[in-house]
């Protein structure tokens, strides 16, 4: 925040403002929020406002709640270069975090913490779905992480209302925040309500001695006034995996299962819940126990909403021991 201050008195002029200068991948202004939940079984919830903002001359930096998992942290803008948004470090130091007008594949030098460093611009042009609403123009950020109990892999920002989702993996699991809802500038998401999920994973440290199993559930629920109709793709309503550090599949619950390959469509009615999901025994493909180690939970849902092509999934970490 230093230098900003500097240019500040520079310019004869220091004022605490309640405005947030034009920034379409930050428009927040004082007042306005966004709430993310974790979408991969925690449920847990982080809100995003703006606490503090100071401006002048076209230059604008606001304190915010929460940022990218980051709590505190300030970001600058300008009405001169209006896609960029700006890092400010714990010392008031500012370097450009991303500037959304550059091409897929830049990457910029600036440290966010001890474990996450150098965004990069690795899509643009994308769609996402969210609890708040389905976006299109979207841009993604990849990030390089150097630590392995905590670390930001990548987010999601939309011009007109911001950060949209971000994933951050701790030693307790991987959290992926996405935004259910938001006041931004008068505008309000979701603006119409519809079809949303949540999610019940079993996470963390399992003790293979006590534990031969681990539970992945899903939850549809349908928060609009109308029915929502639902699609499943064959008689198998739902997939539950265990993923090892490498990305390989080591089991899954559909294994000597058998589905109909009928396609079918049900209809979930204002304010019901759909449950879907179940156990998975903690053995390889050949019936063998899994190794110690950390391994990925992971359960979607094999069919989808209607006018929605995004798939429902959730997914935990969990570190088996024998001890």
């Amino acid at each position: 925040m230093k230098e900003l201050v500097k240019r500040l008195f520079a310019t004869g002029i220091l004022a605490f403002s309640l405005t947030s200068l034009a920034s379409p991948y930050l428009p927040h202004q004082q007042g306005d929020y966004s709430n993310f939940k974790d979408i991969n079984g925690s449920n847990s919830e982080v809100k995003m406002e703006v606490f503090e903002s100071i401006s002048s001359g076209g230059f604008n930096q606001i304190k915010l709640s929460n940022f990218l998992g980051n709590t505190n942290q300030w970001i600058e803008k300008s009405d001169y270069f209006p896609f960029e948004l700006r890092w400010v470090d714990i010392h008031g130091t500012s370097q450009t975090f991303v500037n959304f007008s550059d091409p897929v594949g830049t990457t910029y030098p600036v440290v966010l913490n001890s474990c996450t460093s150098e965004p990069r611009i690795a899509e643009k042009n994308i769609s996402l779905s969210t609890p708040a609403g389905s976006f299109d123009n979207v841009v993604r950020l990849e990030f390089s992480n150097h630590c392995y109990h905590k670390s930001l892999h990548y987010a999601y920002f939309h011009p007109g209302v911001g950060l949209l989702q971000w994933k951050e993996f701790l030693f307790t699991g991987s959290y992926a925040y996405s935004l259910i809802e938001a006041n931004i500038n008068g505008n309000t998401y979701p603006s119409i309500p519809q079809l949303s999920s949540s999610a019940l994973l079993t996470r963390g440290i399992v003790n293979v001695r006590h534990h031969d199993h681990v539970d992945a559930q899903i939850t549809l629920s349908n928060i609009s006034n109308e029915p929502a109709n639902f699609t499943f793709f064959s008689g198998q309503d739902f997939e539950i995996e265990i993923i090892d550090l490498f990305g390989t599949v080591v089991n899954r619950w559909s294994v000597n299962k058998f589905f109909t390959q009928a396609i079918r469509d049900i209809v979930i009615e204002p304010g019901d819940t759909l449950a879907l999901g179940d156990h998975i025994n903690l053995v390889d493909f050949y019936g063998r126990p899994l190794l110690f180690g950390g391994y990925t939970l992971r359960i979607f849902v094999n069919g989808q909403a209607e006018n929605s092509p995004e798939k429902i999934s959730a997914e935990s970490f969990i570190f088996l021991t024998y001890y």
